[in-house]
């Protein structure tokens, strides 16, 4: 396993799936921040074909993580809550489990609620010590917090549609698309397999970032036993219905409850074929599911698993044989606490 620091030296553009074409459209909007795996999986398997001449070579993404400056941060949470404070500051406080009164899904019994009527969810990320604190159960009581989103700059910049036949411009043509910005940021990934550190393309304009070797491991590790599980998503992860995560970590237990934030639609365009590909609905890093189990585990045993509907990645595959499994890819990292 080797760790890689993955650094953009030039402004990032990574397309939506919202299919856009400049006869109708305006604004051609980005998939946001942070890109799909599959954005660094591609940027890294075109190395091995430039660098190594090696399309072939099989390998997949163990870990994600987001360094601003030199902090080394994951997605926030969606039980973590914020609002504003004193001096441009944040503040952070845990929703609370409750039990419901009533059926209100029947598939939960519990919601996660704030109190406060102003603290609320907001995507953005958060530092590994405190992410650690919050897997080992640690109550968040209006703790301080800084948010990182902020070394991120979202701009849009003015492009023109060319003809596919000539390349030339298409007169009247005119659009924006949607870009970011970075002020010391930069992708942490984890590797099964060693590459050469150079320069690769990243992103819907085929932008440099500089990727190197990160010497220091990251491990997420709690140190706790418990029958009382927390499920966190650090990556988008898909499933046809409502996921039976237990059942694919073999345990058996009870979901209390789950918070999700908004879905992201993730396809792609096959190379091969010369079509889009098949657009899914992911549940979203920053996702969690709460489960009461029948007896105690070690969860740090679990830490880093990924958790995907393997016949949704049987489907994709049948379609691209040439693509990755898209846990490979990276897609369903879990990290596993308690509450």
């Amino acid at each position: 396993m080797a760790f890689y620091k993955i650094t953009p030296i030039d402004t990032l553009f990574f397309r939506g799936a919202v299919p856009f074409g400049a006869e109708e459209d305006l604004i051609s909007k980005s998939f946001g921040f942070p890109p799909a795996p599959s954005n660094l999986y591609g940027a890294i398997k075109s190395l091995f074909f430039r660098v190594l001449d090696d399309p072939d070579t099989d390998f997949s993404i163990k870990q994600i993580f987001y360094q601003f400056g030199s902090a080394i941060t994951l997605p926030l949470p969606t039980a973590l809550l914020q609002k504003k404070g004193d001096n441009e500051k944040f503040l952070l406080s845990k929703a609370k489990l409750t039990e419901v009164q009533g059926i209100i899904k029947n598939d939960i019994s519990h919601l996660l609620v704030s109190h406060e009527s102003d603290y609320k969810y907001r995507f953005d990320f958060i530092d590994k010590d405190k992410f650690t604190d919050f897997l080992r159960g640690k109550e968040f009581e209006e703790v301080e917090y800084e948010p990182y989103s902020k070394s991120i700059t979202s701009f849009f910049k003015p492009g023109i549609k060319r003809l596919d036949s000539t390349k030339n411009v298409d007169a009247g043509k005119f659009f924006l698309m949607e870009g970011f910005e970075f002020k010391d940021v930069s992708f942490i990934v984890e590797l099964n397999i060693d590459i050469p550190g150079n320069l690769l393309k990243l992103g819907g304009e085929s932008k440099i970032a500089l990727i190197e070797k990160f010497a220091r491991p990251i491990r997420i590790r709690t140190g706790i036993e418990t029958d009382r599980l927390l499920i966190y998503f650090a990556t988008p992860t898909v499933f046809r219905e409502n996921p039976n995560l237990l059942k694919i970590l073999g345990l058996e237990g009870e979901l209390l409850t789950y918070s999700i934030g908004k879905f992201k639609h993730i396809g792609g365009f096959d190379i091969a074929s010369g079509k889009p590909k098949i657009m899914y609905k992911f549940i979203p890093e920053g996702s969690i599911f709460l489960y009461e189990l029948k007896e105690k585990i070690k969860i740090d045993e679990l830490q880093g698993k990924k958790l995907i509907d393997a016949e949704i990645e049987d489907e994709f595959l049948s379609h691209y044989e040439k693509q990755a499994r898209l846990s490979k890819q990276g897609f369903g990292i879990a990290y596993f606490g308690t509450f």
